[in-house]
């Protein structure tokens, strides 16, 4: 996996790779990369920094795939524009002699245009030499997947499988597709009903899908439903929004820990200490208990006020993009982002933004994840708001 940080300078965003290639300047490929502008490839530059060498790729105002399909679901046609794409930086890359082996197609190393959705890769010289380039490009289609959608599943299986080989050729494999109508506009074989040749794009029986998927057993009863539903159902039916909910309220029981002295809630603790040992008066503390209630963002010195109950939630002047949207033009159209762990905590993301995130303040640097709690203030922009909750808020 490609070890990458992320640094802000002024009004630019850059990912940071470490060089592995002595005497970067006199290589060929490094060469074409600073004296060319190559479609679709992220311009580079080599950086001293503390004695190491390091290439910084300019990711200002785009979205890394990983981020951008982050709780959202591929359908085949989003999965055959991502491989057209690398099919075409591939074919522009070719013009100028650079071999395919120092492309990077891992997601979270190749970046979107949210506005026009052409997508920008990063070429980085002499790395991935002599391993399959596919592998991460494929695992994220199998986990992104619709799996609502036939025909997706079957084209994220079929990649998956295929480009396993050492004889993979991404050209190839396209074209096969494309003879099977795989490329037709999306509105138009969702609105048509399945015909025989069609047919043979249906999911694959169970017993090979269990090396790559789950089970029914273990995809539930909800999902084995709707398996089960005929195809024009799937295909009219309303679409399911799964999210994550956290901060649960909690319900107290009277006569709990709120009736007990600090000596009795430490009292197991302080049975097992040696005799004699001394106790902190942090020690003595009560634990802070956890906020109840429906987390909101609420406008400081304003009115608005927006829900996260439901996660992952963005924040963006992108209407369509962004479940949360703020239309200042300091905040960039796809901003930050809301989510969770697994566990109880609200994380919040800086996506890459033109003018960053504050938590209080601290900046979050690009692609930087960090915790917020009752009370802080967050600042997307010029857009200020505090995290409160319903209960909390007198509601």
């Amino acid at each position: 996996m490609i070890q990458a940080e992320y640094r802000r300078e002024l009004n630019h965003s850059y990912m940071v790779i470490q060089n592995s290639i002595l005497q970067l300047t006199q290589q060929y490929s490094y060469r074409m990369l600073r004296e060319n502008r190559i479609r679709r490839l992220l311009s580079c530059q080599e950086r001293m920094v503390d004695g190491k060498s390091c290439l910084y790729f300019e990711i200002s105002s785009r979205q890394s795939l990983e981020r951008f399909f982050e709780g959202k679901k591929l359908d085949a046609m989003q999965i055959w524009q991502i491989l057209e794409q690398t099919m075409q930086v591939l074919e522009d890359m070719g013009e100028y002699l650079l071999d395919g082996e120092s492309l990077i197609l891992d997601p979270s190393c190749i970046f979107l245009d949210v506005e026009t959705e052409e997508m920008y890769f990063c070429y980085c010289p002499g790395w991935g030499k002599g391993e399959n380039p596919y592998t991460a490009l494929a695992d994220f289609f199998l986990e992104h997947a619709d799996y609502s959608r036939e025909t997706a599943v079957n084209l994220a299986y079929q990649f998956y499988k295929l480009s396993k080989s050492d004889s993979f050729v991404l050209a190839s494999f396209l074209a096969c597709i494309e003879k099977k109508n795989i490329r037709t506009q999306q509105k138009e074989w969702e609105k048509t009903p399945q015909s025989d040749e069609d047919r043979q794009w249906e999911v694959p029986p169970e017993p090979v899908l269990t090396e790559c998927f789950e089970t029914e057993s273990e995809m539930g009863a909800k999902e084995e439903r709707r398996r089960k539903r005929n195809w024009l159902q799937r295909l009219f039916g309303p679409k399911e929004k799964k999210k994550t909910q956290i901060f649960s309220k909690q319900k107290q029981t009277p006569g709990t820990e709120d009736n007990r002295t600090l000596w009795d809630v430490y009292a197991d603790a302080l049975e097992k200490r040696e005799a004699g040992e001394t106790i902190y008066f942090s020690d003595l503390e009560k634990p802070r208990s956890k906020p109840s209630g429906v987390p909101y963002l609420t406008e400081v010195k304003g009115k608005r006020r927006f829900s996260l109950e439901m996660l992952p939630v963005t924040v963006g002047k992108m209407a369509d993009r962004a479940e949360i949207v703020l239309d200042d033009a300091s905040v960039s159209r796809v901003h930050a982002r809301f989510f969770s762990d697994g566990g109880e905590d609200l994380l919040l993301i800086d996506l890459n933004s033109r003018n960053g995130t504050m938590i209080n303040d601290r900046k979050l640097a690009p692609n930087e994840a960090a915790k917020v709690e009752l009370g802080d203030k967050i600042r997307f922009g010029r857009e200020c708001f505090e995290l409160a909750f319903i209960d909390s808020i007198g509601e």
